[in-house]
């Protein structure tokens, strides 16, 4: 066994988090399990011993099905088609570089190398604002939220590209297929669409995250509505599937893009606690069973009201913020014609109880 460690190359906080998702779900598709995740600062640090070939020269199956997936899409024009395209698809608010991001995709499976992830390697490859290096690659809007193509110098804005090497562009694209979350809403020429992946504060075992995966995986949703308050996606998606109580020290980063008409933008990035929304999802699932079908329901309101209440939710959890009675309550009424609604009554005051010592123990 060898000691081995890789480093996410720098390209700040988001693209970053999204590389270490690419990487561990790589470690995964190896059979490494045992590895140690440090955070520095926006860049992390992953440490692990195993007889690896950094370099691959034959495909898994994994990156098989990544590339015949592009290739499929490529050829038909189907949406469906895959999980994968369907999920980028919904990602990308820019519909003219859809192609060229598949295409730029499935060339970076030429050659995976996950030796290339160095603590210099950004210097290596020359990459970033105005870079000199050769065959980089664009770093899509929703790959990166706070970089895009323009730039303010001298109070002016000028188009500028932030580009990677096909290393950084293929393992961010696996951190966003099978690291993160995906929500995107329409409402005519508007679409908004905000991403959710997980990150430890400090440091982490790699189980944690692989942990979360199984919940990001091609975790996808589209509909037609207003804007989706930021804290209300990662207490949505967590409330489906397996309850993760278990899972400690790790932070949620959460970014919305923003496309209206042919104008493009980032907006807003937040960095939250997870400890508390986790818990609370643990004890009101025991409670109520249909809590994921009734947070589904809350998050297609067209009016809005419904995103509100699990946005007032998680801020309670989050900051402590919020009168917790009153949210419970307004929960209720909202329901009030639901099927669920003699379900919720039922455990009021428990689930109040719960958001109530959850937010005192901040």
């Amino acid at each position: 066994m060898k000691n081995m460690e890789v480093y996410t190359p720098g390209h700040g906080l988001i693209t970053d988090s999204l590389i270490l998702q690419g990487i561990c779900r790589y470690l995964a598709w190896h059979s490494v399990y045992d590895a140690r995740i440090i955070r520095i600062g926006d860049r992390f640090k992953i440490n692990f011993q195993h007889d690896l070939r950094l370099t691959d020269t034959e495909y898994t199956e994994y990156f098989e099905n990544l590339r015949l997936a592009c290739q499929t899409y490529l050829e038909r024009q189907q949406i469906n088609s895959s999980q994968i395209i369907e999920k980028i698809y919904t990602a990308n608010i820019n519909l003219p570089i859809f192609k060229r991001w598949l295409n730029q995709l499935l060339d970076s499976l030429n050659k995976i190398s996950l030796m290339d992830f160095s603590e210099n390697h950004k210097i290596v490859k020359k990459e970033g604002r105005n870079a000199k290096g050769k065959n980089l690659i664009t770093l899509y809007l929703p790959l990166s939220s706070v970089y895009g193509k323009y730039v303010i110098t001298n109070y002016r804005s000028s188009q500028t590209n932030y580009s990677v090497c096909d290393q950084c562009f293929l393992f961010a694209n696996l951190g966003l297929i099978y690291g993160t979350t995906v929500l995107r809403s329409n409402k005519g020429d508007k679409s908004s669409v905000v991403f959710t992946t997980f990150l430890p504060q400090t440091e982490t075992q790699l189980l944690d995250l692989l942990l979360l995966q199984r919940l990001t995986e091609f975790a996808h949703h589209e509909f037609l509505n207003s804007d989706v308050p930021l804290l209300a996606c990662p207490l949505y998606f967590l409330s489906f599937g397996e309850t993760m109580i278990s899972v400690e020290n790790i932070q949620a980063l959460i970014w919305r893009i923003e496309k209206n008409g042919n104008f493009q933008r980032s907006l807003d990035v937040s960095l939250i606690r997870l400890d508390k929304i986790l818990e609370f999802i643990s004890a009101v699932k025991l409670q109520i069973p249909s809590w994921p079908k009734i947070v589904n329901k809350i998050i297609q309101d067209k009016s809005g009201d419904g995103q509100i209440i699990l946005s007032d939710i998680a801020e309670a959890l989050v900051f402590g913020t919020r009168d917790t009675y009153k949210i419970i309550r307004r929960l209720v009424s909202y329901v009030m014609n639901g099927e669920e609604k003699d379900e919720i009554a039922k455990v009021l005051d428990k689930v109040t109880l719960t958001l109530e010592r959850t937010t005192k123990e901040q």
